[in-house]
């Protein structure tokens, strides 16, 4: 397995754990009907999103390599407070 493979298998995991939580929580009618535990998890499952992405950040910032693209896996420079643009090599 890639590391773009891998990088996508760990998002796809984080997204369906939280379109499950978030489903549970609307089962129980509102966020103040949910059980604590299932509050609980979900705000963790928030926090741990925001650690994801910024340990993603912060690792090829230091690799000096730049984003892999979520496409085909080619690293790209990212210019410090630029969104993306299409990749050079797949063109998405």
């Amino acid at each position: 397995m890639t590391a773009s493979q891998g990088r996508k298998l760990i998002y796809a995991v984080f997204g369906v754990a939280s379109m499950a939580l978030v489903g549970l929580v609307r089962w129980h009618g509102d966020v103040d009907d949910a059980p604590l535990l299932l509050q609980l998890a979900t705000a963790g499952m928030g926090v741990a999103w925001v650690a994801l992405i910024v340990m993603d950040v912060v690792v090829h910032t230091l690799h000096g390599k730049g984003v892999p693209c979520p496409n085909c896996g080619e690293q790209r420079q990212l210019p410090s407070f630029r969104l993306a643009g299409p990749c050079p090599k797949c063109g998405q």
